[in-house]
């Protein structure tokens, strides 16, 4: 993709997120210092807490670590930088994996699903 350090690729992350979920007819608005990185507006107007973890290496070719702190989010989004596009996988709070994330689990069609399961939260 691009060199950037780690700062920039988390920016890179959340900003991606929001656009994916702008484009899909949700308001992402970033915030910081939060306890999260989106405050995302569901179709019923409840604000959803979304914190983003960027990866932009895998470890041995195909391990993403993410390290998910101590985020009062209520939504994880995952972000994979490694490909020659960004995929995002989503969480709710109580199903994060823990720690790490096989990179074949990020595909087109599983970033789409997650996307389908998030904009049905209300």
């Amino acid at each position: 993709m691009f060199k950037a350090n780690t700062k920039q690729k988390g920016r890179v992350g959340e900003h991606f997120v929001a656009y994916l979920l702008e484009a899909a007819g949700r308001e992402a608005v970033r915030v910081d210092g939060t306890g999260c990185d989106l405050h995302v507006t569901a179709k019923s107007g409840r604000v959803i807490r979304v914190e983003v973890k960027t990866c932009g290496k895998a470890q041995h070719g195909t391990t993403l670590r993410f390290h998910i702190g101590r985020s009062n989010a209520e939504v994880f989004a995952f972000v994979s930088l490694v490909n020659d596009q960004p995929l995002v996988r989503m969480f709710e709070r109580h199903r994060v994996p823990k720690w790490s994330m096989h990179i074949n689990q990020f595909t087109e069609e599983t970033q789409q699903a997650d996307l389908e399961w998030f904009l049905s939260l209300t």
